[in-house]
């Protein structure tokens, strides 16, 4: 399969394609386009490879746009200030060069919303994958341009899109963690690691893991930044690992803990799921809102070691069959297909 690849490349939502074998993918990398020039040159090389190729699919992250100087503000005529000019050209460049090739976003941002700059994407497009995507998919356009202040305004504009929707998990690279850490003893009940300060539910979290130590409980929350080999080792000398959501729902945490043989101990989610970790089956879950509930989870799990060796086991052979960023993107290009059976 011929694919093209635009967006950010090096740390972006593309990254999961990066091992994949098997398939041509030339890599169109935006985030390293000028971000203060009119990108002519770039908009020129995008719109060669749209027209000179036969891509059987494109691929888009968040990032999928040549930024541009827009108005030029500073220096130029009233006249030529009131140029439309454009912002960003990635969309509206494969709106109209590519109007034959299927076309896939994802988008693997913290906010529940789809930008307008990639809306043209999903209605374009056949598929439209979202780390973040809220239960009610209306509200991933709440306020996103002027004609979608309204559920009536949504509903005319996007309802006809939803359908391309899917969930997508924020996924982990397989290859760090090619070691099996499950062997390693238990020396903690509990281990967390992670930013506290600005997020209130991991602030009031921590404060009733403080106080379980208190009572004796082992809690292992290092003041320091840990490197990954010792992160990796930490999270495996749990039972549980604590992993509450930051900006978004979806954290590394949840699989990590996991490929390390360990158990996540997540708050509820409020977002749709591809292939969801399930409640006793994969992890624990609470509920952040009910006073006293996170204590309960973690001294109920606590009590059936056995049980958490199940849940660990089972959740680790899960990570792995779904969650790796190689298993996403073959996810990715199977739900694309489905869509729009391409001729490879």
């Amino acid at each position: 399969m011929k694919i093209l690849a635009l967006g950010e490349l090096e740390k972006g939502d593309l990254r999961f394609f990066k091992p994949l074998d098997g398939h041509d993918i030339t890599w169109f990398n935006t985030i390293k386009t000028r971000p203060h020039a009119f990108a002519w040159k770039e908009s020129r090389q995008l719109i060669a490879a749209l027209k000179g190729e036969e891509y059987d699919l494109i691929l888009c992250g968040r990032h999928a746009h040549i930024k541009t100087m827009g108005l030029l503000r500073k220096g130029l005529s009233e006249t030529v200030r009131k140029v439309k000019y454009p912002k960003s050209f990635g969309p509206s460049l494969i709106v109209q060069y590519a109007r034959s090739t299927p076309c896939a976003v994802l988008d693997m941002g913290d906010l529940p919303l789809v930008d307008h700059h990639t809306f043209p994407l999903l209605q374009n497009g056949v598929r439209y994958f979202k780390r973040e995507l809220p239960v009610n998919p209306l509200n991933a356009f709440l306020y996103t341009s002027p004609a979608f202040k309204s559920r009536q305004g949504i509903a005319e504009g996007a309802g006809p899109h939803l359908h391309k929707l899917r969930p997508i998990s924020i996924g982990v690279d397989d290859a760090p963690w090619d070691e099996d850490l499950t062997t390693l003893p238990k020396t903690a009940d509990l281990f967390y690691a992670g930013n506290i300060q600005g997020h209130p539910i991991r602030e009031r979290g921590v404060a009733r893991l403080r106080a379980l130590a208190d009572q004796g409980l082992r809690v292992d929350i290092p003041k320091e930044r840990l490197d990954f080999e010792t992160f990796q080792k930490r999270l495996a000398a749990a039972h549980l690992v604590w992993s509450p959501e930051g900006m978004g729902w979806e954290c590394y945490r949840h699989y990590e803990a996991a490929l390390a043989g360990s158990v996540p101990v997540m708050n509820r989610p409020g977002i749709q799921r591809h292939q969801p970790l399930q409640e006793g089956v994969h992890g624990l879950f609470y509920d952040p809102s009910v006073f006293g509930e996170l204590e309960r989870v973690v001294l109920q799990g606590l009590a059936d070691k056995e049980r958490l060796k199940k849940i660990s086991r089972t959740a680790r052979n899960f990570v792995l069959q779904h969650h790796t960023h190689q298993a996403l993107a073959r996810h990715i290009l199977a739900e694309t297909q489905a869509a729009h059976p391409i001729q490879s």
